[in-house]
């Protein structure tokens, strides 16, 4: 259904002949302004002009869209999924790439719980939506392609089964890095996802910070399972959790700790996990006008969870400035409108 709409009466815009303009330069195309948007009203090839895209973050819910019209004429848009009608053919929503820490450990402590963090593995990827593209990837010292892109369960579930331990060295940040431009080189893909398996033990050099930033220029939101195959407690695990956390916080991905010595509880941990994925990817798309593409601001009211409190949501308020790219210009004139008072 259109999304509902509010006139505004008072501020300045400019009418141009029979399209609008707004012409309030400082209003933002996106939310938020830095980072990874979850409303992008200018997004970048390939989504269409003329369109917004929704990138809910997880755990995040969406309560309500709003449009508010700019100018004299009201504008109507629709959060549009694939499958529905006016989704693009030749654009794919959601992409994720799950890269695989298959270094051994030190005395090669994890390979006898590695047939059952295989089977976490598929409980995850089985989680995620059955249209999402999955690549394989694993590294040690080394990054290695072990399946392309695929929304074949049989065949990621095939892939899974034939991972094996090998190596010595654990170069998070490094194949991190390079998974992101892996990313980055798909030209049909809306939404970047990256999700890092691994007990978060760097052994190389590269800064965790120059990661983060081109995985938020590159619009890849990464997200980790941290699979800990050391005993519950020891410090090890808890220096390896804060590396992961360290490393998906600044990009809006989430977290979790699979323990294997507590099979019951990290089997809830993956499912739950990818859960979560899956929930966020369902929640996302891409706004369209229905009809002529008129300037607006488009609202969207999340459901945003509390920190420190697991379960409980309060909702915020997020907006971003729509300008259709094409417009009629001929003489202009100045008329008053109101500019709008949004929370963030």
């Amino acid at each position: 259904m259109p999304l509902p709409f509010r006139n505004i009466i008072c501020g300045v815009f400019i009418l141009f002949g029979a399209t609008a303009v707004f012409a309030q330069d400082d209003e933002a195309t996106r939310y938020p302004l830095a980072g990874i948007p979850i409303l992008d009203c200018a997004p970048h090839s390939p989504a269409p002009q003329d369109t917004c895209l929704v990138r809910l973050p997880p755990r995040f819910g969406l309560a309500d869209l709003q449009s508010d019209a700019l100018g004299p004429v009201e504008g109507a848009f629709r959060l549009v999924k694939p499958g529905r009608v006016n989704f693009p053919d030749d654009v794919n929503l959601s992409a994720t790439l799950l890269l695989v820490d298959l270094s051994p450990g030190p005395n090669a402590g994890r390979r006898s719980t590695f047939e059952f963090e295989k089977e976490l593995l598929l409980a995850l990827v089985e989680e995620l939506p059955r249209t999402e593209l999955i690549a394989i990837y694993g590294f040690n010292e080394d990054l290695r392609l072990f399946q392309d892109f695929t929304t074949d369960l049989d065949t990621l579930a095939d892939t899974i089964d034939a991972l094996e331990l090998g190596g010595s060295n654990t170069r998070i940040g490094t194949f991190v890095s390079d998974s992101i431009t892996v990313l980055a080189d798909r030209d049909d893909i809306l939404l970047r996802n990256l999700i890092l398996v691994s007990d978060g033990q760097e052994e190389g050099s590269t800064n965790l910070d120059d990661v983060v930033a081109k995985a938020i220029e590159e619009g890849v939101v990464i997200s980790a399972v941290g699979s800990f195959w050391r005993s519950f407690g020891s410090s090890e695990n808890g220096a390896g959790m804060d590396y992961l956390r360290a490393l998906t916080e600044g990009t809006s991905g989430i977290t979790a700790q699979a323990q294997l010595d507590r099979p019951n509880d990290a089997r809830t941990e993956a499912q739950a996990f990818g859960n979560t994925i899956f929930e966020a990817i369902q929640a996302s798309g891409l706004i369209l006008p229905d009809g002529e593409p008129q300037p607006s601001t488009i609202t969207m009211i999340l459901n945003e969870p509390v920190l420190g409190a697991p379960g409980d949501f309060r909702e915020s308020e997020i907006s971003a400035v729509f300008r259709p790219v094409q417009a009629t210009l001929e003489s202009p004139q100045k008329m008053r409108v109101c500019p709008q008072n949004l929370k963030s």
